[in-house]
């Protein structure tokens, strides 16, 4: 799909919305460098073969006993912390052990790519914005 608007223009209008949802410019001007368009990032993306199986295929393989085990004992270990962001944020501890798990295997497993340009470049390419924004109305 061709965008309407090229990356540095999107990327200009995500920063005047975060600054009108009250982050600061000093935190946007820290942001800056690493927002980058990385295209890699993106037929990365495209090109998981996770996103063709069933759940079942999937949970049988990614939600290994270890996962699970490790995982509540993670809970525990900073219940106060998950408590915290429960309360602030609305999610609760599992969800987030979960991608932890799934995304880093708990740290272990940390990738090559800077993640603020992996999340731009993700978020500019719009192929699942309609879950977390009304539309993609600013590309």
């Amino acid at each position: 799909m061709p965008y309407r608007w090229p990356y540095d223009k999107w990327l200009a209008g995500i920063e005047r919305e975060a600054m009108a949802q009250g982050v600061s410019q000093r935190t946007i001007a820290a942001a800056a460098p690493f927002l980058t368009y990385d295209q890699r990032i993106v037929y990365i993306d495209r090109g998981q073969r996770v996103f063709t199986q069933t759940f079942l295929e999937f949970s049988d393989r990614m939600a290994a006993a270890y996962r699970i085990s490790h995982g509540a004992a993670l809970i525990k270990t900073y219940g106060s912390v998950f408590s915290r962001i429960d309360q602030q944020y609305g999610v609760p501890a599992p969800v987030i052990v979960a991608f932890w798990a799934l995304e880093s295997d708990f740290g272990a497993n940390m990738g090559n790519y800077h993640s603020l340009s992996s999340i731009a470049s993700l978020a500019y390419d719009c192929r699942r914005s309609d879950r977390f924004r009304p539309s993609c109305s600013m590309r």
